[in-house]
């Protein structure tokens, strides 16, 4: 992954920080170690745990800041890699909307 990109990325979601009085409640977020790491991952276990995040954040809908910043640097990943078929994964991202969308309409109304 691009560094430029990499920092731009781990500065856009900001860091958080509540006080209270002597103590501070710092929320999680992707570190320039998780991003290290995340260059690291072969394509097949990048390819899993961008699916795993995008189910259960954008089609679901169980939003987590922390996972949606991790998809950005997964995706920055992803972009690098010539041996992943980008086009693969949107039909993947499209066929499980539907078939989410398809789900969700049969269970109104019980």
């Amino acid at each position: 992954m691009e560094q430029n990109r990499k920092k731009e990325l781990l500065g856009l979601f900001g860091n958080p920080i509540i006080n209270f009085g002597n103590n501070s409640l710092v929320f999680t977020r992707q570190s320039l170690e998780d991003a290290n790491e995340i260059e690291t991952f072969e394509s097949l276990k990048l390819i899993e745990e961008w699916k795993s995040l995008v189910w259960m954040n954008e089609i679901y809908g169980c939003f987590s800041l922390n996972d949606m910043q991790r998809i950005s640097l997964i995706e920055a990943e992803i972009d690098t890699r010539k041996d992943i078929n980008k086009e693969e994964l949107k039909l993947w991202y499209k066929e499980q909307e539907k078939k989410f969308k398809e789900n969700d309409n049969q269970t109104v109304g019980v």
